[in-house]
């Protein structure tokens, strides 16, 4: 966002979330090792992942407003209040950094709302993509998408191919993927209406939903063998 900032008029929007967004999470997240992973074991990474570090906690809104971006928060963002901010601020473009589903209320506010997929768009829709398209395909893309009432079903504007290496685990492989998320936003800016035209379709392909360990393994062995 701050290099966008440089060459556009940009404003975030925070919201809290349900007790039933925050349930689902909490059920989809409490038998991952990833997140302990992300602050615990930072530190003992080998230096060949030094590129792909995860960062410490940051506090979001204090480093956006330190960069003299405008903030608004509101209590969730599907509720009608949002939709009110978002109607009154008019944006010609915007990109979401949720983990849950947006109403066709909100995502209507959008002439065009983007996505960073970390998964492989037509083929693998929904949650932990990440993992279903190593096991499924043994390749990884991020796909830059726009967000449609259907899940993950928006037009893909750009894909970046991800390196999935040997020694590589799934927080390693979201840590590149989160990388090549800023590249595919930047690289749209710069020319937003040419990569509209060049759409691919993305009606084809499966939902998937949470991964149990058993599967997850299976696509870490995977990981492991190349």
């Amino acid at each position: 966002m701050q290099e966008l900032a440089k060459h556009h008029e940009v404003f975030a929007v925070f919201g809290k979330k349900g007790i039933w967004d925050h349930l689902d999470t909490y059920l989809r997240r409490r038998n991952e090792i990833d997140v302990h992973r992300r602050h615990t074991l930072a530190p003992l990474l080998p230096a060949s992942h030094n590129a792909h570090a995860f960062p410490g906690p940051v506090n979001t809104l204090r480093f956006l407003r330190r960069l003299g971006i405008p903030c608004y928060k509101v209590s969730h963002l599907n509720g009608a209040a949002s939709v009110d901010l978002l109607k009154r601020l008019k944006p010609d473009y915007g990109i979401a950094a949720v983990d849950h589903m947006l109403l066709p209320a909100v995502i209507d506010c959008f002439p065009t709302l983007l996505n960073a997929h970390y998964g492989n768009l037509p083929q693998v829709k929904g949650r932990d993509a990440t993992e279903w398209s190593i096991l499924l395909h043994d390749h990884l893309n991020v796909c830059l998408h726009e967000i449609v009432e259907r899940m993950d079903a928006g037009r893909i504007y750009l894909k970046e191919n991800i390196a999935v290496d040997k020694g590589d685990d799934f927080e390693i492989l979201r840590a590149k993927c989160q990388d090549a998320a800023k590249s595919l936003y930047l690289r749209f800016f710069e020319r937003p209406e040419e990569c509209k035209n060049l759409y691919e379709s993305n009606e084809d392909g499966k939902n998937y939903y949470l991964m149990n360990w058993e599967l997850k393994a299976l696509a870490q062995k995977k990981v492991e063998r190349r």
